[in-house]
């Protein structure tokens, strides 16, 4: 096969794409290992040094979210770890940051940002959001699930 066919066919393969499935482990390779595609894979690389992703910020934020959730989730697990091991029910009366009786894990919660400054900051951020007719809390009663509304 000549440099000018592979160039057309790897052209096309780019450009229009083909329809014989059968073969299309052999038109991929043909297509990885033209002039055309190393050329552009050269032009990706020396623009991703350069000036990095496309991407690049959305993926940093989409990084600080995942480990600002996954500070808060370790938090909260190792409260519902602690009340179970002390056979403590998770509830109260409500399921309100703030008060008097709502129940151990979100007390435990409320008492340990008291000196655990970034749980505070997702408290008084977080907190009660939503509440109202429109937020709808899902409970479980005796390992059956019901909605009301909260």
């Amino acid at each position: 096969m000549s440099l000018n066919t592979e160039k057309s066919e790897s052209s096309l393969l780019s450009s229009t794409g083909f329809c014989d499935w059968k073969h299309s482990h052999e038109r991929l390779h043909n297509h990885e290992q033209s002039a055309e595609h190393l050329k552009a894979t050269v032009a990706f690389s020396r623009r991703l040094k350069a000036i990095g992703r496309v991407d690049t910020e959305l993926t940093q934020q989409v990084e600080h979210l995942e480990q600002y959730w996954r500070s808060v989730l370790k938090r909260v697990i190792s409260i519902i770890h602690f009340i179970a091991e002390q056979g403590l029910a998770f509830r109260g009366d409500n399921e309100l940051v703030g008060s008097p009786r709502n129940g151990n894990s979100l007390g435990i919660l409320e008492l340990i940002s008291q000196y655990d400054d970034f749980l505070a900051h997702h408290i008084k951020n977080e907190a009660n959001r939503g509440k109202g007719s429109h937020k709808l809390f899902v409970s479980y009663n005796n390992g059956r699930s019901y909605q009301h509304n909260g």
